[in-house]
């Protein structure tokens, strides 16, 4: 039979114990990203960035970064840019970063990267009309197709190579890099 002196040393390690599980919750809470999975971007495009349902939806995911272009049918002037990143280390997902809503024509290709982050996105309406982007590392040439009637968003790793955009008659298409 437990002694009272037994019974309340029992209460106090149960206390200890929540107490202790109650801070590392609150530790757990504040210091862990937890993000967006990559498989509910899109979802979070709709609810966090207020994108409408009917927005047409460009985008491209990697390890490290998500990028999205996004706008509705039949006014491209309206299109919103927006860029998630995964964090190294402690992070179960992709965090929001960058939004950035243009009106007007978007006439360029731009280059978004992020400072500690070896990616970069090339988002744009295309009006430019890029059919391809090539990727030289030196040894060999990468090449990936691009329509060149619709919008466009893509993630190429910084250490790819030197990357150059195409437009449908061969000329070099510029692009302009925004650093977040």
């Amino acid at each position: 039979m437990p002694t009272d002196r037994q019974k309340v040393q029992k209460r106090y390690q149960i206390i200890i114990g929540v107490l202790l599980c109650v801070l590392w919750g609150i530790i757990a809470l504040t210091t862990i990203e937890w993000g967006v999975p990559a498989s509910r971007l899109t979802h979070d495009l709709h609810t966090q960035s207020k994108i409408p349902e009917d927005w047409i939806i460009e985008g491209d995911v990697s390890d490290q970064l998500a990028a999205y272009i996004c706008y509705p049918e039949g006014y491209p002037e309206r299109s919103r840019r927006v860029i998630y990143v995964n964090r190294p280390g402690l992070s179960f997902g992709y965090l929001f970063r960058h939004s950035e809503s243009l009106s007007g024509i978007d006439e360029y290709v731009t280059a978004y990267t992020l400072e500690d982050h070896g990616e970069t996105a090339f988002l744009s309406m295309n009006y430019p009309q890029v059919a391809k982007i090539e990727i030289n590392n030196g040894k060999e040439t990468q090449v990936i197709d691009i329509d060149s009637q619709k919008p466009f968003a893509i993630v190429i790793p910084e250490d790819s190579g030197f990357v150059q955009l195409y437009d449908v008659n061969g000329n070099s298409v510029p692009y302009y890099r925004h650093t977040l």
